[in-house]
């Protein structure tokens, strides 16, 4: 497994939180009440994502292999970029108004998607590692942390 695959990976998955966390902020400042602090909540969660992703990349990365084939790390690399990807034009979209519309619940829901989807890389990510034993204990639980946060997002994205 090559190093440019996992730089890739955690490249991407930065990229994606980085994203959400842009649409979410955007979100809560076109809706009012709980609403809006919930979509706060999540845009704060998923720019901590990024941070806790670049310090694993940063701190750990050199060390971490995966139990999985290349080709999966590769699907997972190219699914985290095509919900960032799906995010920027979402952002785009909401640029042309000031209020959540129903065309912007519509593309919401795409977004509830986007969140399960990105649990699952999670999850398979989490449970793929290879770590060293200094960091058997730290990177699960900080992995566990975004899965955690992940699990919530979706759950307030069906209520609202």
């Amino acid at each position: 497994m090559s190093n440019t695959i996992i730089d890739n990976l955690f490249k991407n998955l930065i990229e994606m939180e980085t994203n959400l966390s842009g649409l979410y902020l955007v979100l809560s400042t076109r809706s009012k009440g709980p609403t809006s602090a919930a979509f706060k909540k999540i845009s704060m969660d998923s720019m901590n994502h990024g941070e806790t992703l670049r310090l694993i990349k940063n701190e750990l990365a050199r060390n971490i292999s995966f139990s999985i084939a290349d080709s999966e790390l590769l699907e997972i690399t190219e699914r985290s970029k095509e919900i960032s990807d799906q995010t920027k034009r979402v952002i785009g979209e909401l640029k042309d108004t000031n209020k959540v519309d129903e065309h912007a619940l519509i593309q919401l829901n795409k977004l509830e998607l986007c969140e399960d989807d990105a649990l699952e890389i999670y999850l398979k990510f989490h449970k793929s590692c290879i770590l060293s034993d200094d960091q058997k204990k730290i990177v699960p639980m900080l992995i566990e942390g975004i899965i955690n946060d992940e699990k919530e997002h979706s759950k307030l994205l069906q209520i609202i």
